[in-house]
């Protein structure tokens, strides 16, 4: 197994042997024992997701499901179903990740396993939330909340009172946000975990820019995207990106709002991301008003 020094080596090498890991995790299924399939179906889950291989992640979490099944082992099918779940979601198969998420939280109780419990119910607020099912996400959010608590995850914690703050950005009461991913963003930082803090950073300058306080925002964001660049965590930079653009439009700088968009375009046009194309539909704006406002930005 290779060792990294850093996540930008790890994040590389996952790319270039992405089609190798999603061929090893169907031939465990079909040749090994099968529990080499859940595992790395499971290792790479993040991954796949983060950088918008969808298809490859039905594909690859629907062979872990099967094979877990077939060892009859409750923790593996627990987190292929889990994944499953959520990947269902993406592509907007609602009732299948409802179905997949509540195996995976029946699985994970059966275990005792609270952190993987807690985790089905941020998958479950964050599929609420994207169809609009906010007080349902809140719902979960507190669910999820009381079982990292119990279990002593405080990292997981700190991740739920952030994507609560985000909710509560969703709903419109951003002064309520800041509250919540600020608390987020002070355990993150006690304990070293760059990616929360990044994420909490991001909403921080969300709820920010909705306030109309655009200085305080692009200072959240600017932490925000060193902290992901330092981690390599290149999606997540491009939406930054995007949120500092926009914040440049709100200001009147668009040139700049250009440059943060353009930027945020190439990073997805490189991974190949399915947010890609509205980005670049957000560029074409910008550039269009930066024209018309007398500015000489680049044509996209």
């Amino acid at each position: 197994m290779s060792e990294f020094a850093d996540q930008t080596g790890a994040a590389e090498w996952l790319e270039t042997n992405r089609s190798v890991l999603l061929a090893a995790v169907e031939q465990s299924a079909r040749r090994g024992c099968g529990e080499q399939s859940w595992q790395l179906a499971a290792t790479i889950e993040l991954y796949l997701d983060r950088n918008g291989h969808r298809q490859e992640q039905f594909i690859a979490q629907t062979t872990a499901v099967r094979a877990a099944q077939r060892l009859g082992d409750l923790r593996g099918q627990a987190h292929a179903h889990r994944a499953l779940g959520f990947a269902n979601g993406r592509l907007e198969r609602w009732e299948d990740a409802a179905d997949h998420l509540a195996r995976a939280l029946d699985l994970f109780a059966e275990i005792g396993d609270q952190a993987g419990q807690g985790r089905v119910h941020r998958y479950a607020a964050f599929l609420a939330n994207a169809r609009g099912r906010h007080e349902e996400a809140l719902e979960h959010y507190v669910q999820a909340g009381a079982l990292y608590r119990d279990a002593g995850r405080r990292s997981g914690e700190a991740s739920v009172a952030n994507e609560v703050g985000w909710t509560h950005i969703l709903t419109g009461r951003y002064r309520k946000a800041l509250e919540e991913c600020g608390r987020a963003l002070a355990v993150h930082q006690e304990i070293g975990d760059h990616n929360g803090a990044a994420a909490a950073w991001d909403s921080l300058g969300y709820a920010h820019h909705h306030l109309h306080e655009h200085d305080r925002a692009l200072t959240c964001y600017e932490h925000a995207l060193e902290l992901y660049r330092a981690i390599r965590d290149r999606y997540l930079e491009a939406d930054t990106l995007v949120h500092i653009g926009d914040t440049r439009h709100a200001t009147g700088e668009h040139e700049r709002a250009v440059e943060a968009r353009r930027q945020a375009l190439d990073i997805l046009d490189d991974i190949g991301h399915p947010d890609a194309e509205a980005v670049r539909e957000k560029l074409k704006d910008a550039v269009a008003v930066a024209a018309g406002a007398g500015e000489q930005p680049a044509h996209p």
